[in-house]
């Protein structure tokens, strides 16, 4: 059985997150006979829990009744929503514990369940406690919460009785029985049709479609995962040709051996199974140590790794872990094995007998210097792969955010819930503001409905006068901003003005825009003095006067471009829930501080979400840093194993033919000479390793082009650097060899047997 995530999008805003509204919702749950079930999720929201010495904010999803059950997830006491408590009209009150929060709230008490929380000033029962583990995969704001507190019903949402024009939920749907995934599209985009048609002013220009949950969930990872499995795939195949080269070693030193079993009666395929198991046992036991280092390093790679990658999922070396660990090593020592079974195969037993192991034959030092040529192919491959995510990953440190995070403390809080009037929020924010004013240090204070690269926002449709609307009008992202929310933010003026004390008294009647917006739909205009409308019934809201225009900020990713955008004064639309952003001269010493001031206004104000603004630009970014960071790891131990095989087949080199060097030196050759006739080599299968890698790379990191920011796969520079330091590590491993057979004595070594 196949879960579909229900899309709904804007044809002619793409870039749009697709988003659905409640009453659309309600219509597909109806409508659609190809699913068995459909539920619904609000984006991550925020309540606080008063009731206690001090107000704790938490973090939780409003969902349908059919949530859980679509998910196949039962709770682990209690029961789940029942479908009268998920009435879409009348709230029921009733929440869901998540089990980290009952352990901590409640610690794990079983009498929990039918007790009260006072949430945002109202009571909760709680009617049921999830299981352990269980966090919701597809949270739609990836990022903004590790871990749900608390689930509600969507009757309860405060957006849950609003009209078409907010879309605000994501739908998931679970296919019935004998039906396919083209079936349920169809059905999807015909009740799109028949929505589009009976609400032609707020539904018209939309589609719905259902794609792959799991796919959906996943989809942002699924690159970068395949990426790392193939570097680790290549990093294999070095070792193993490493272990090829060893066992070929080996076989050429026991060929008087092998040729005699094989005269007294052995068979190829037990001289075969010989040198078989022989790889295997190789391959078990680095296998054996590989797991031991594995256990510790995989402590410290979750450790450092982003919550987004490894949250989401228990990261484990499990029973399944063990199993491919398993099945890898015995592929491991078979393909090791196979380079020596191929010589013995084709080796004739009167020549073996003849050599008696004197030397390498020209069919080991092919396969050999074969070898050696792939790990100088793959360790370029990887390297190179390794460098267009560095480079990449400085581009993006590079981008300008629109702002200056220096000195710059973000305080997410909420209005208790004895505040209702907008101008009981308007005086809650000045106090609030006051407070943290008196703080030493602290230069200006303002808020924000939504802080920079925190992800999505809710938008709002734009109207512009004199131009008649011709379908679905275009859609932009807003926000609230207090007049000093600019200047604390450094955010650059580029025409008109801010928001001034002034505009106090008509603050419904001007805007400011950003950069984007302008150029979007005013090119080579002015905008400021340019009236707009925003809102799904133009013919009901005012025209508003663009005062000014702002400068780009991020808001969703240093690597995406920025939207067009409107921002509204804040006594417009006083904010229950304002983002505090707070400039100081030394705020990492005040950030505990400035919490305390926030919350000594009242005792049910809390304050969460406390951290340096440069934290969140490291957090936008901190995917892509442990992405590059692991590939340079990878990249570092091809070098090493690929150094490694260059210096242990050189180092072969030089003892097969150390009766050559003897006769060279005798007749002249000096010290310069010898070590140039090995380095040689090297310089062959460098060259030849090169040309094979840099075909190689140019068509595997055209697969990274997903993940690479303002950086070309086929960059010269990366594969200029990757070329030189897979050279220079190949003559340094092969300059000791070479050092060696430059001293040998021809006395000796004409002597040697």
């Amino acid at each position: 059985v196949c879960s579909s995530d229900l899309e709904t999008h804007n044809i002619h805003q793409p870039e749009i997150e697709a988003w659905t509204s409640a009453p659309d919702f309600f219509d597909i749950r109806e409508r659609a006979r190809s699913f068995s079930v459909v539920a619904a999720v609000s984006p991550v929201w925020n309540l606080v829990l008063t009731g206690e010495d001090e107000a704790e904010q938490l973090d939780c999803l409003y969902v349908s009744a059919s949530f859980f059950p679509l998910l196949g997830v039962q709770p682990a006491a209690g029961h789940g929503f029942l479908p009268n408590e998920d009435n879409r009209t009348r709230a029921s009150h009733v929440v869901i514990l998540g089990d980290s929060f009952w352990r901590k709230r409640f610690r794990a008490d079983p009498n929990a369940i039918g007790k009260v929380l006072d949430l945002d000033g109202s009571s909760y029962t709680i009617v049921g406690i999830l299981p352990a583990g269980f966090r919701y995969a597809g949270e739609p704001i990836a990022g903004t919460a590790t871990e749900i507190d608390i689930w509600l019903p969507l009757a309860d949402n405060p957006l849950a009785a609003s009209g078409r024009y907010l879309r605000f939920l994501k739908a998931i749907g679970r296919l019935a029985p004998g039906v396919s995934v083209q079936q349920a599209d169809d059905e999807l985009r015909r009740i799109a049709v028949e929505l589009s048609r009976e609400y032609p002013d707020l539904n018209r220009g939309f589609v719905i479609s259902g794609g792959s949950f799991a796919r959906q969930v996943s989809g942002r990872f699924r690159h970068p995962a395949f990426l790392l499995l193939g570097a680790m795939g290549f990093v294999l195949l070095l070792a193993c040709a490493n272990v090829a080269n060893l066992l070929l070693a080996r076989a050429s030193e026991r060929q008087k051996e092998i040729a005699v079993r094989a005269a007294l009666g052995a068979s190829l395929f037990r001289l075969s199974r010989q040198m078989l198991a022989e790889g295997t046992v190789i391959a078990t036991l680095g296998g054996g140590v590989g797991l031991v280092l594995a256990h510790w390093i995989l402590k410290i790679v979750i450790s450092i790794g982003p919550a987004s990658l490894m949250r989401t999922h228990e990261i484990a070396l499990d029973l399944r872990a063990f199993l491919f660990t398993a099945v890898t090593i015995v592929a491991c020592g078979i393909f090791s094995g196979l380079p020596p079974v191929w010589r013995i195969m084709r080796s004739n037993l009167e020549s073996m007998l003849r050599r008696s192991g004197r030397g390498l034959t020209a069919g080991d030092h092919r396969i050999r210097s074969g070898l050696v040529i792939a790990q100088v192919a793959i360790a370029l491959v990887v390297l190179a792969g390794a460098g267009l995510l560095m480079r990449s990953f400085i581009r993006l440190l590079e981008v300008n955010p629109g702002f200056n995070s220096r000195n710059l403390v973000t305080i997410s809080t909420q209005a208790p819930a004895a505040i209702r009037t907008a101008a009981q929020r308007s005086a809650f924010y000045r106090e609030v503001r006051d407070k943290l004013l008196t703080a030493p240090g602290v230069v200006s204070v303002g808020a924000v409905s939504r802080l920079p690269l925190m992800g999505s926002n809710l938008g709002s449709w734009l109207t512009i006068e004199g131009r008649p609307i011709t379908g679905q009008p275009p859609e932009i992202e807003y926000r609230v901003a207090t007049l000093s929310y600019f200047s604390t933010m450094e955010i650059p003026l580029r025409r008109g003005r801010l928001f001034d004390e002034h505009d106090r008294s008509n603050a419904d009647f001007i805007a400011l825009i950003n950069e984007t917006m302008a150029r979007k739909f005013w090119p080579n205009e002015n905008p400021v003095g340019k009236h707009i409308k925003l809102g799904a019934n133009p013919e009901k809201e005012p025209w508003i006067s663009i005062v000014g225009v702002v400068g780009d900020v991020r808001h969703f990713g240093l690597d995406v471009e920025p939207r067009p955008e409107v921002y509204r004064p804040y006594d417009h639309s006083p904010l229950f829930a304002p983002i505090l952003v707070i400039r100081s001269q030394n705020p990492k010493p005040l950030v505990s501080a400035l919490a305390a001031k926030v919350r000594s206004v009242n005792s049910a104000v809390p304050a969460y979400n406390v951290f340096l603004m440069q934290s969140l630009i490291d957090r936008s970014t901190s995917e892509r840093r442990f992405l590059m960071f692991m590939l340079m790891a990878f990249a570092g131990v091809a070098l090493f194993i690929a150094g490694a095989g260059i210096y242990g087949v050189m180092a072969e080199l030089v003892v097969q033919r150390t009766q050559e060097v003897g006769v060279r030196v005798a007749l002249g050759a000096s010290r310069g000479t010898i070590a140039r006739v090995f380095l040689m080599d090297t310089m062959r299968w460098l060259v030849a390793g090169v040309v094979i890698g840099s075909f190689a790379a140019v068509g595997l990191t055209t697969l990274m082009k997903k993940l690479l920011f303002q950086v070309h796969p086929f960059d010269p520079l990366v594969f200029i650097c990757a070329v030189a330091i897979v050279a220079m590590f190949a003559l340094l491993a092969s300059y000791a060899p070479a050092l060696r057979a430059s001293r040998v004595d021809p006395l000796i070594a004409i002597r040697q047997e």
